[in-house]
This record gives structure tokens, sequence and C-alpha cells, in this order.
């Protein structure tokens, strides 16, 4: 299975510099997620030529303060930023949404002509869930979830909802600073697993010609 140190790593890599970025859900939900955490994207991104969505008001203003570019925002509902992006970036994000017509809808609304979609959510079909169901007899997730995927849902979603995929990937986040011994053992436990099996699915999309 492929290995990275977190998840934000894989998503980044996929911005190129000097690209106007619309990040929705900016403000994160956790250690990892928020500025500063090894998973946050957005904070990482040249404030001048990025812009976050987020529904937590005191999140956006938090933002705001340090000098990045937030607006509050349900993403379930229609909204018009007057402007185009190279990328829309919804890192862990999707899973979150009740009204995905629209927040798809909204995504490619925004995109400039050959702007990308890049996508990172939970994959419903990895070894982690299945752990934890053997554990607990549940899922050990985000309360805020309203749904999960597999790459058949998540790929019919997208191209009914006017995507293409260019770029699909499954991987595990595993903390590099896990060195010692019982980290050791988790790191290989996990590159033993096919790719399939894997935390989150990684999706790079682009709006589907027309012609």
């Amino acid at each position: 299975m492929k290995i990275y140190d977190n998840r934000a790593t894989v998503t980044f890599s996929r911005i190129e510099p000097n690209k106007t970025v619309l990040y929705l859900g900016c403000v994160g939900m956790g250690k990892d997620d928020v500025i500063g955490g090894c998973d946050n994207i957005f904070g990482r991104l040249d404030k001048s030529l990025a812009i976050g969505l987020d529904i937590n008001p005191d999140g956006v203003k938090e933002l705001n303060d340090l000098g990045y570019h937030a607006k509050v925002q349900d993403l379930n509902y229609e909204y018009d930023l007057k402007k185009k992006f190279d990328y829309v970036v919804t890192e862990e994000n999707i899973e979150h949404i009740s009204n995905l017509r629209t927040y798809l809808e909204m995504a490619k609304k925004h995109l400039k002509k050959d702007g990308k979609l890049l996508v990172t959510t939970p994959n419903a079909n990895c070894a982690e869930f299945f752990l934890q169901y053997l554990l607990w007899g549940r899922l050990r997730v985000n309360l805020f979830h309203t749904h999960l995927h597999s790459r058949e849902t998540i790929t019919y979603l997208l191209n009914s909802n006017g995507f293409e995929i260019e770029e699909y990937e499954v991987f595990q986040a595993v903390n590099s600073e896990a060195t010692n011994l019982s980290g050791k053992m988790v790191k290989l436990f996990w590159r033993l697993l096919p790719n399939k099996f894997g935390r989150t699915i990684f999706i790079k999309a682009k709006v589907q010609n027309d012609n």
C-alpha cells in the first residue's frame, strides 16, 4: 500500500505554484486539520491566491485575523464569488455534505476552463473501517459525516455531475514520527495490504467536455 506522512501531502503536490485556489471547508475539524496541523492545506497556500469557504463563523474570523481570505458559507447552498479558480479543493469535506448536486455544481461553476477539482474523502472499503467493525461493532468516524464512498460511488457521483476523473489514488497516511517499534510495526502492517484498502481516496477531476 502507498504510505504518506500525512494526507495533505498528496493533494498539495498537485497544486501548481502561482495558481488560484478555492478551498471548501477551510476551517478544519481537529488538531491535524486546522492551520498548522499536518493535514492542513489552506494554511500552506499563497494568501493572495486562495479563498476559503466554511460554515464555521468563528473559524472564518480567526483565519481572516491571521491574514487569510475566508468567507462564511453553507456549502449545501448556492453562492457566487464572481470569479473562477484554477483549482477547487475539497479535502475531507464532501462527506459532510447532504446537498451534493448543488455542492458539485458550485465547484464546477467556479472552475476555469482548464481548472481541476481535487478531492480527498474516506474510503468506505478501507481496512481501518473493517477493523473498527471487528473490534467495536461500529465505525469510529466523525459524527458529522453524511455518507462514505467507494471507488465506484465517487466515480458515479462525479461523472453524473459533470466531472471526468483524471487521476485516482487510494493511500494510507501514517505519521512519520512513529519511529519506535510499535510505529514501525504499524507501518509494516499497512504496507503489506493492497492499495485498495487504504484509508483515503484522492481524485483529480476536470469538467466534462460538452462537445
